[in-house]
């Protein structure tokens, strides 16, 4: 049985502000359009079962692209919260290089087809780098996918200077990564920063700095569930 993450869920603040917003990604909009004017099109031609699937279809995508408001962690600076909605499919630990010159955890969430496929920033920071690379399109859970897969990989600072990285990876599926950051913009923990189409993963390298709370099997939601928790250094640390 799966463990659940609800125990690391972190304290929230509402991300609405008192604004509408609309529950589904933009960039969805266009798959659901078309899927509804197919039904259309086969209801005034009679074909109404064809229809009637059709119309089906349109909802499963409308669902596949929701985009909810929640609230999410954005106040405590020492946590790293969950870049993805889905299942913690492996953690560990990375070579000094693949963590910005210092060893780190990598955790990999796996997006399903019926996860919500918004990103989240994981930290309140700065974006360092934005780097996309094409590649396969290997089955997300595959373990060589986030090294041959099209993935964007975003590099993130902490408040505190510690570099995190957040890799978008397409799958088999998925074959649309949307990143919606820039070098040098600034984020706060819970915005949303892109999503994958239709699924695959985002891989999350943890700086040693910090504890990684999740283990293989955990379930996690982007923005609510804490990843990461910064080490309290002791005097002999700080002063060494």
């Amino acid at each position: 049985m799966v463990r659940s993450a609800k125990w690391r869920t972190c304290p929230r603040s509402n991300e609405t502000g008192g604004t509408v917003h609309f529950p589904i990604a933009l960039e969805g909009l266009p798959y659901v359009l078309l899927a509804l004017a197919v039904a259309i099109v086969l209801a005034v031609l009679n074909l109404h079962v064809a229809a009637g699937f059709a119309f089906v279809g349109s909802v499963f995508v409308a669902a596949f692209f929701r985009d909810p408001n929640r609230k999410v962690q954005a106040d405590d600076d020492a946590i790293i919260i969950s870049p993805a909605d889905g299942k913690v499919i492996s953690v560990t630990e990375v070579a000094p290089s693949r963590a910005g010159d210092r060893p780190g955890t990598k955790v990999c969430i796996f997006m399903s087809l019926f996860n919500c496929h918004i990103n989240r920033s994981p930290i309140t920071g700065s974006v360092t780098s934005v780097q996309h690379t094409p590649g396969r399109f290997l089955a997300a859970f595959n373990e060589r996918a986030s090294e041959v897969n099209e993935r964007t990989n975003i590099g993130l600072v902490d408040a505190a200077g510690n570099p995190i990285s957040c890799v978008q990876v397409a799958g088999i599926v998925a074959r649309r990564i949307v990143c919606r950051l820039k070098k040098g913009d600034r984020v706060r923990a819970g915005q949303r920063i892109g999503m994958i189409k239709f699924g695959s993963r985002v891989d999350l390298v943890v700086p040693s700095s910090y504890e990684v709370l999740v283990r293989t099997g955990d379930r996690v939601k982007a923005g609510l569930d804490a990843i990461g928790r910064r080490r309290v250094l002791s005097r002999e640390q700080v002063s060494g």
